[in-house]
């Protein structure tokens, strides 16, 4: 299966739980093109995360959290783009989750491309609105 860009639905859920909260850890994994990411994505797995100098299993911390309300729709995001500042991987999608409540899965992301570094930096900049409601 194909990886499919979007919110999952146990971030859906989770949502109405009230369990991510501001102050939480919040990670973004690198995966290559094999991955089988998509809504029913319930946690974090290494399974076809990227491997190579400079990255971690796991991947980097985000920050900058930010909800806010754009209309009639909320939005949440991070203010930070992800780098890895010396760094020889290839990556094509991501996934975004909450390493504080047992890495649950929030979003997946196509990058489009395979995007790559070669012994320098990988930067990841996010959208404004990663996930949103309305």
């Amino acid at each position: 299966m194909a990886v499919v860009y979007g919110m999952t639905l146990a971030c859906k859920l989770d949502m109405v739980k009230g369990v991510h909260q501001p102050g939480d850890a919040y990670m973004l994994a690198l995966y290559g093109v094999q991955a089988t990411l998509n809504q029913f994505t319930e946690e974090y797995t290494r399974e076809a995360e990227v491997k190579g100098q400079g990255y971690t299993a796991g991947g980097q911390a985000l920050s900058g959290y930010n909800a806010v309300i754009d209309g009639a729709r909320a939005e949440l995001g991070w203010d930070t783009d992800v780098t890895w500042k010396v760094a020889t991987i290839r990556a094509r999608h991501a996934l975004i989750y909450n390493k504080s409540k047992g890495n649950r899965a929030l979003a997946v992301l196509d990058l489009g491309q395979d995007c790559a570094s070669t012994n320098g930096p990988f930067v990841l900049t996010l959208p404004r609105a990663v996930i949103w409601i309305g």
